[in-house]
């Protein structure tokens, strides 16, 4: 624990150091500055010298959004931001800021509409996550939150195909090839979760609740027609579908493969009342938790949040608060050592590097996804409190969460 603790401050002395010698921070949460000053924050519960450092970059931050050099989206945009900025607010860092959100509404709203018209069905870069914002704004404009919710929520409809009680979504690469895709990150894993927190509003659910739930039902039934012989591969879900391509074993991570699936399955289950489903979800992650710890087979090359060991470590660690799993609690612990033993002394400070497939070499990353940041908060998460369950879409007990 002492060793975490030290890791933990080094990394907190990385990241303050980081933002005091960029001249241009970017507001992205999972791809961005906003992931080291959301880390700051909370670790200043622990050590407050850190408040003033994230103070500052916030307000930098702030007058940034004031230029409009700020893309919408999830992952490096406005709709990530403004998630963390209300996370901060619930926490006693910042004040209440929705009477200034109306601008924000307009430009998600607009936002919103070009990528519906574009088809851009995806969590981290399309009209999915901008979905998450509009969850959000429920708590301060029901009307305008009910009415853009509503609004995704037909064109859901409206664009799914309908085979033999399967529900999915084309996302084209070309004008000829349809691509299908149940992951997390880009895929079905991520909508279904927006549907099933969609049901728990009670202005969508009295008029919209009984389409919610067969668009959801549909969805795991296609997501479960594309299960694999997992002991033939070694996992229960190929990287995309396998209408797509042939069945493989995929990368253990959070956004492709079985965690992230597991993790959309138990919502669904959860919002369905369905038992059987929340039990298929749990002999998922608890099959990734007894045999699936072998960084090799598993394309486990970093501690990264996104597809390396602190996402895999993030996964067992929610899911077994959420089910009380022992078995999902021992492989938190595993992968905790794992991403303990990766960081890169450096000097007075430690980081973490994140594998580049097409480079074939570690390169330093920012945000959540791919940085140190990100790996930061999964580690003050183990000790204490941080947001980053929140923010890769974790269970959620409660609606305002």
């Amino acid at each position: 624990m002492r060793e975490m603790h030290d890791i933990i401050d080094r990394l907190a002395w990385h990241e303050q150091c980081r933002l005091l010698r960029l001249s241009r921070l970017s507001v992205g949460l999972l791809a961005g500055d906003m992931a080291s000053v959301t880390f700051l924050y909370e670790y200043s519960r622990i050590n407050p010298d850190y408040q003033e450092v994230a103070d500052a970059a916030l307000t930098r931050m702030l007058e940034r959004l004031h230029s409009g050099d700020v893309i919408p989206t999830y992952c490096g945009g406005m709709v990530g931001f403004v998630i963390a900025l209300d996370t901060l607010r619930e926490e006693g860092f910042v004040e209440d800021f929705s009477s200034q959100l109306s601008s924000i509404d307009s430009y998600i709203a607009v936002s919103q509409a070009v990528m519906l018209r574009q088809n851009h069905h995806d969590f981290l870069h399309g009209f999915i996550g901008l979905g998450f914002y509009w969850l959000l704004r429920y708590h301060t404009d029901k009307a305008i939150s009910v009415g853009q919710l509503i609004l995704l929520l037909k064109h859901l409809k409206v664009t799914c195909e309908r085979t033999n009680g399967y529900v999915k979504w084309p996302q084209r690469e070309t004008k000829w090839i349809k691509r299908y895709n149940i992951s997390l990150s880009h895929g079905y894993s991520s909508t279904l979760i927006l549907l099933c927190r969609m049901l728990r509003i009670p202005d969508i659910a009295h008029s919209h609740g009984d389409e919610i739930r067969e668009l959801i039902r549909g969805v795991v039934a296609y997501i479960l027609e594309n299960r694999i012989d997992f002991k033939t591969y070694g996992c229960w879900f190929a990287s995309s579908s396998i209408e797509c391509e042939l069945p493989h074993r995929s990368r253990l991570g959070w956004c492709y493969g079985d965690l992230g699936i597991a993790v959309a399955l138990r919502e669904a289950g959860l919002s369905l009342d369905d038992v059987n489903l929340t039990a298929l979800s749990l002999q998922v992650l608890e099959y990734a938790a007894q045999y699936r710890r072998n960084l090799t087979l598993n394309y486990v090359n970093d501690a990264c949040v996104c597809h390396g060991a602190a996402g895999i470590g993030l996964v067992f660690r929610e899911m077994a608060r959420s089910t009380g799993s022992q078995l999902l609690s021992s492989a938190a612990d595993f992968w905790l050592d794992i991403v303990l033993r990766w960081a890169v002394e450096d000097g007075e400070s430690c980081h973490y590097n994140y594998y580049d497939v097409s480079q074939k070499c570690f390169c330093e990353g920012t945000g959540i996804l791919e940085g140190s940041a990100g790996v930061a908060s999964y580690l003050l998460n183990e000790i204490a409190h941080s947001s980053l369950g929140k923010f890769m879409l974790m269970p959620r007990p409660h609606l305002n969460e």
